[in-house]
């Protein structure tokens, strides 16, 4: 039995990356998760209320910096890029380790 071909399932593969410095290399990951999302605006949100999660531990002024990246304005610039098939990312320094958070649109194949 032959089936038509199924292209797969647009979505989004988002991944955080932390390390265990801010100037450390690629051996020194501490942690490494990913997330798959059907949306660019869900992509965003997860980064973002992750992004927030991590900033809220951190004092006060490191803490504000680190949510003025999260909240100002670039969500709106990273769902706009996901529309468009571009990826985007965001990384910042929380608490002597660096995180890098990124999402790009992907096809989920379907077996």
């Amino acid at each position: 039995m032959t089936r038509g071909l199924s292209l797969g399932t647009p979505g989004i593969w988002c991944e955080r990356v932390v390390y265990r410095s801010p100037d450390a290399d690629a051996d020194a990951v501490a942690s490494w998760v990913t997330l798959a999302v059907d949306s660019p605006v869900r992509a965003a949100r997860a980064i973002g209320a992750d992004a927030r999660r991590m900033a809220g531990g951190l004092p006060g002024r490191a803490r504000r910096r680190a949510l003025w990246e999260v909240e100002g304005g670039g969500r709106v610039g990273a769902v706009a890029a996901l529309h468009r098939g571009e990826p985007c990312g965001l990384a910042l320094d929380c608490g002597g380790v660096w995180v890098e958070w990124s999402a790009r649109p992907v096809l989920f194949w379907r077996w």
